[in-house]
Parts: C-alpha cells; sequence; structure tokens
C-alpha cells in the first residue's frame, strides 16, 4: 500500500516513461483477453445473446442483463453523448466531475507533474492513493491546441495558456478510470488513446457523470499553473525551432523533485468554478469589512488625536493669559472675560 501523505515521488523519469508504455502495452493486452466478457456495441444495439448471463449492477446488486437493461444502457449512453462536441477543457472536468471524486482527489492525491511532451501528448505523472498497489499513477492529455499553438507567431509562453486552458482529451492509466470513466470519454469524444466500446454494464451501468478520476483531476487542476505552462512553451519553442512536432521535452529529475516538495507541503484545493465565485466573494468580503474597520480606527485616533491638539492649546493659551496677569500686561477683568470664553469653546468642542 503506497503512503500518500506529504510524500514526494521522486520521480525517475527513464522508468517512469518505462512504466508508462508497459501498463499502456498490458492494459491492452488485457482488454482483449477480457472480450467476451463485455457487452459489445452491436450487443448493445440489440444483438445480444441472453444466454450469455452478463451481469449488471443496475439494480446495485448483480444479477443477469434483461432487455429492459439494453434499453437503459442505450439511453444513457445517447444521452451522454449528446452533452459533448468533442474535447474537453480541464476546468470542464473539474466542473463536471462529481462532488466524491473531488474530495478523494483533494484528501488523497497533491501532486501532478509533467514528464515528457512530444508532438501534442503530454504526460503527467501523480502519486497514488493510500489503497493503491501502485506508487504513481500516469495521466495522458492530448493539448488540441498545440499545432495552432507552434504555428503562431505569439510569444511561446503567451500560447502556452491558450493551450493549457483549450480542449484536450485525456486517459489515466487506473482502474478507475479504465473500468468506469473510458467509456463516457469514448462517448464524450473526449478520450486520449484506445477508445473503450464496450458498455461499463457492471462497474458503471448509471453512468455516473464523471470526466475524471482522482489522478486526472489533479493534473486538471495543476495544468494552468506555472510549471505546466513553462513545460508548453518550452515545447511550443523548441517545435518551432526545429520544425518537427515530435520534437519530445523531457522533464529533468531535479525540476520534478522541486515540484514534488513543494506540492506535498501545501496541494491546493480543487474547487469548481462556483465554488471558485464564491470562495472570492466571500474573500472580497472579508477585504472589504477589513478596509472599513481599519477606516474606522483611523478616524477614531484622528479625532482622539485633534482632540489632544485641542486641549494642549487650551492650555497653552491659559499660561500665556496668567503670565500677562502676573506681569500687569491686563487686567483681572480682562483675564477672566478671556477665560470664560475659552472654557466656553471648550464645552462645545
Amino acid at each position: 500500500m503506497a503512503d500518500h501523505k506529504k510524500q514526494a515521488l521522486r520521480v525517475d523519469i527513464t522508468r517512469a516513461l518505462s512504466t508508462v508504455r508497459a501498463r499502456a502495452k498490458a492494459e491492452r493486452e488485457s482488454r482483449v483477453a477480457g472480450a467476451s466478457r463485455t457487452l459489445s456495441v452491436d450487443e448493445l444495439a440489440g444483438d445480444y445473446d441472453f444466454a450469455r448471463l452478463l451481469v449488471t449492477t443496475l439494480d446495485g446488486k448483480s444479477r443477469p442483463i434483461t432487455q429492459k437493461d439494453l434499453d437503459v444502457f442505450r439511453r444513457n449512453a445517447a444521452a451522454l453523448g449528446r452533452k459533448f462536441k468533442g474535447g474537453i477543457t480541464a476546468r470542464q472536468v473539474i466542473d463536471t466531475t462529481i462532488p466524491a471524486i473531488r474530495a478523494r482527489s483533494n484528501a488523497q492525491i497533491h501532486t501532478a507533474a509533467p514528464i515528457k511532451l512530444v508532438g501534442s501528448d503530454l504526460q503527467v505523472v501523480t502519486n497514488a492513493g493510500p489503497d493503491s498497489g501502485h506508487s504513481r499513477h500516469f495521466v495522458t492529455f492530448g493539448l488540441l491546441n498545440m499545432p495552432a499553438a507552434v504555428a503562431s507567431p505569439k510569444r511561446p509562453i503567451d500560447m502556452a495558456r491558450f493551450v493549457s486552458g483549450g480542449p484536450i482529451t485525456l486517459e489515466c492509466d487506473c482502474e478507475d478510470f479504465r473500468f468506469r470513466l473510458r467509456y463516457i470519454a469514448t462517448i464524450g469524444k473526449f478520450v486520449h488513446g484506445r477508445p473503450e466500446p464496450a458498455y461499463p454494464r457492471f462497474t458503471n451501468p448509471r453512468l455516473v457523470y464523471a470526466c475524471g478520476c482522482k489522478h486526472v483531476l489533479r493534473a486538471c487542476h495543476n495544468l494552468d499553473s506555472g510549471l505546466f505552462r513553462g513545460f508548453i512553451a518550452t515545447a511550443i519553442d523548441r517545435q518551432r525551432k526545429t520544425l518537427n512536432e515530435r520534437t519530445a521535452v523531457i522533464a529533468s529529475k531535479r525540476d520534478t523533485r522541486e515540484h514534488d516538495d513543494r506540492a506535498a507541503r501545501s496541494a491546493k484545493v480543487i474547487r469548481t468554478t462556483e465554488e471558485r465565485i464564491v470562495n472570492a466573494a466571500k474573500r472580497g468580503g472579508k477585504v472589504v469589512a477589513a478596509v472599513t474597520a481599519a477606516a474606522e480606527k483611523l478616524a477614531k485616533k484622528q479625532a482622539a488625536k485633534a482632540k489632544r491638539s485641542a486641549a494642549g492649546a487650551l492650555k497653552a493659551t491659559e499660561q500665556t493669559m496668567q503670565k500677562l496677569l502676573a506681569q500687569r500686561a491686563i487686567t483681572p477683568e480682562a483675564y477672566a472675560q478671556v477665560m470664560k470664553a475659552l472654557k466656553s469653546s471648550e464645552v462645545k468642542g
């Protein structure tokens, strides 16, 4: 079991890239070997032999598939397909994923760093959750705006934001994405790599709406960070100079380690756009309250200072009048009249 708490990944880049390839190959081979246990596109369309006795958990418990189930599966798939036009932004992934997955990502996945970008394919490494048999997982993004960014005359760093905030395709090598979400990504036209035609009749029969697993969410959250934009800008610059879209940018072990150390200390909370707006409003309200309180405090301080200044001036005038009276420069009557006027002004103030 991987210890995910405040753990830096200490990624060996060469070994990580080798692991990505090995896991992708194993996933394809496993998919082919298990084809007989999946519900194919033709079967979903109606060509299903009920003697196969495939099971579903549509009602919350395992049981054989019925014709009514196939009707529900078709409606679910059609409804999901209408939601997407192709590609999805990182912000949309976060906004449309159910709260339970965001909560798990915030609690368990603290790091996500780019390790390789070749062409439009960006590979990202994340830490694994506490119940995983792995120490890390790998997310791959297809950056659909990358070719346009390379062809643009604008500065690479300016185009990096255009790329990171633009449409993407995605996949993760974890079991959650493989068995529950790859079909959703396929129907939604934002899957990266192998499309999944088999309906998740057992693992996600209701197509519980989520565009990404907890590893994808952390990677999407970090995609708009300075680290990722700098990585993308470097790739844009190199592809322009080499005139080769397959020029690879590979992270250094030092860069990845420094990112992991910072992320392990302070992973930012993943929030939806609505939550970010609410938090910004709260912060704005706190700022207004703080400024108001500071202004009131300053006004009271200035009023007290003015009061002290007026009292000091009154006392100085009184002392001057006393000296004049002692020197017989004024009469006692004049002194009394002036002092009466001063006392009167003090009361009014």
